[in-house]
């Protein structure tokens, strides 16, 4: 009899035994297969983070060699733009050398009128021709305002006088040229006036206006 219960007790170890080893060799192999399929996974994530890796890479790449595309061509427009800026400083001042020459030539043929070397008065007009010549192709024009009624935008009057004042020196055959009468008309022009090409007033002229009434 005892016996016969030792081996039903056995039996009944072994059978829960299996059963335990059973189910060891379940989770073995679900944590095999979980193992497998983690391992492919993350395998796949590799290749994915590494191929998203390199792509992103490359765009720096791209966006880095864009980046210095552009600084170096805002540099070369910022060299040119220099360039430009001393071209136009340099022209300004040509511009201005030439008008301070043009202003010494007339100031010579006016010290120059009714003495011995008033001769030369020919000589320094085509000097002051010449220099007239040079700033017409530098795009600057001189303002003609002799001879037209005063306007303030582009003349200064440093002084005025009358019809008679013109005739008692001489002057009759200039301010009735054609008989008519300008109201306020320039007869003389002390400093010449400059405009330049697009309408931009360099230095307005001075003048001598006749004084009406």
């Amino acid at each position: 009899m005892w016996n016969m219960w030792r081996k039903r007790q056995n039996e009944q170890k072994s059978a829960e035994l299996e059963a335990v080893e059973r189910l060891e060799r379940q989770w073995d192999e679900r944590l095999g297969a979980f193992g497998e399929m983690m391992a492919e996974q993350l395998g796949k994530l590799s290749r994915v983070q590494y191929k998203s890796g390199q792509e992103t890479l490359a765009k720096m790449d791209r966006l880095g060699g864009g980046i210095d595309a552009l600084a170096n061509r805002l540099t070369e427009r910022d060299e040119e733009r220099a360039r430009l800026d001393n071209l136009i400083r340099e022209k300004e001042a040509g511009m201005q050398e030439l008008i301070r020459l043009l202003d010494d030539f007339d100031l010579a043929r006016t010290r120059l009128q009714g003495t011995e070397m008033d001769a030369w008065s020919n000589v320094i007009r085509q000097w002051s021709d010449r220099v007239l010549a040079l700033l017409a192709g530098m795009e600057v024009r001189e303002l003609h305002v002799l001879g037209r009624s005063f306007d303030p935008s582009v003349a200064e009057a440093v002084a005025t006088t009358t019809r008679e004042e013109r005739r008692v020196a001489g002057k009759a055959d200039e301010l009735d040229r054609t008989g008519d009468t300008v109201p306020y008309e320039v007869v003389a022009v002390e400093r010449r006036g400059f405009v330049t090409g697009d309408g931009r007033l360099l230095r307005k002229a001075q003048v001598i206006t006749i004084s009406e009434g």
